[in-house]
């Protein structure tokens, strides 16, 4: 029974989420019992989100199949040693060797959501007309975290078309 949700889950994701969510698991495997998980998710996900998308060429290299392998290691210690935590580094060398690098932003997704699952946090979009102020979303907050016994983060989108 377990197994056959497990695999109805595993099925509405695509390919690139299946194995962010296989990557992701293992990191956390990793850095969960050093304490260290709520750095490296971070940090991965500014890999994904700030790094890689501004140098197209590091990112080219690193997802290309033609750059040995040894080499995309190289790069990714050129390039973050010393600038990350130890344990981001040698997952990436990891996910080069499988020759998964071009799933670096799918890893990071799913990260986040397990590191948020893990410390019952929830993420919940609120669509206003016009701007709340901050004790407006602070009381917003507090009482969806009440309500919905998790640790909150609000996701803000104002949308002047919507009827206040």
């Amino acid at each position: 029974m377990a197994s056959d949700s497990k695999q109805s889950e595993q099925q509405e994701l695509g390919r690139e989420a299946q194995l962010g969510l296989i990557y992701a698991k293992a990191l956390l495997g990793v850095t969960e019992p050093i304490g260290a998980s709520e750095a490296v998710v971070e940090e991965l996900k500014s890999v994904a989100q700030d790094v890689l998308p501004k140098i197209p060429a590091l990112r080219a290299a690193l997802t290309s199949p033609r750059v040995p392998q040894a080499e995309k290691e190289k790069l990714l210690d050129k390039a973050f040693g010393g600038r990350m935590t130890p344990q981001l580094l040698t997952f990436l060398k990891v996910v080069a060797r499988h020759g998964r690098l071009a799933y670096v932003a799918d890893i990071a997704r799913a990260a986040v959501k397990l590191l948020d699952k893990l410390r019952n946090r929830l993420e919940v979009v609120v669509r206003t007309a016009s701007p709340l102020s901050a004790a407006e979303l602070e009381s917003l907050r507090v009482k969806l975290s009440e309500r919905l016994k998790a640790d909150v983060r609000l996701v803000i989108e104002e949308r002047p078309e919507l009827i206040g």
